[in-house]
């Protein structure tokens, strides 16, 4: 079993024990309870760094990145077990005396995905109407309203009556 000290944000939080295994594909795996709490959740697929600590200064002596590949509950009723299966196998320092830290590793995509919408919104002038571009930016602008004769049964067979609210929301009547 060996001690690790788990880094979150930049923080330590607690000493756990790891144990060692080996994936069905020949890659090291490490096995560790981490403790449940609100503000991280884990799930399978996260990346995972885990380092090797030297004691008496805190240098990094040894560094791989892994992805967790289960998680399943802990003995303890606090925590969960964590299963990483490691990208690199070399030279992993498995003695009972070595510190490890684990850091989560932050993954940008959502955060990629959201800037890539920004700079299509504000760059591509075919993406959007100029309208529709304006009265999200909050700039005042003249309400555009159709002379649509609306239907008076907005129903479909074999499924229930709209509500008030659904009936408001496909109104024809205005742009926004």
């Amino acid at each position: 079993m060996l001690e690790i000290i788990i880094l979150i944000e930049v923080k330590m939080k607690s000493l756990i024990e790891v144990k060692w295994g080996w994936s069905h594909n020949k890659k090291r795996i490490a096995y560790f309870d981490i403790p449940r709490e609100d503000n991280v959740k884990t799930l399978v697929g996260d990346e995972i760094k885990l380092k090797c600590i030297k004691e008496d200064d805190y240098t990094v002596k040894w560094e791989a990145k892994g992805y967790v590949i289960k998680i399943s509950r802990s003995s303890q009723e606090y925590a969960d077990e964590i299963a990483v299966e490691l990208k690199s196998a070399l030279s992993i320092p498995t003695e009972s005396w070595k510190r490890f830290a684990i850091e989560f590793v932050w993954k940008p995509t959502s955060y990629n995905r959201m800037k890539k919408g920004l700079r299509i919104f504000t760059t591509d002038t075919q993406s959007i109407t100029g309208y529709l571009f304006y009265k999200i930016l909050g700039k005042p602008q003249k309400e555009i309203k159709y002379k649509i004769k609306q239907p008076k049964n907005l129903s479909v067979k074999g499924l229930p009556q709209l509500n008030i609210y659904q009936l408001d929301a496909i109104s024809l009547r205005y742009a926004l």
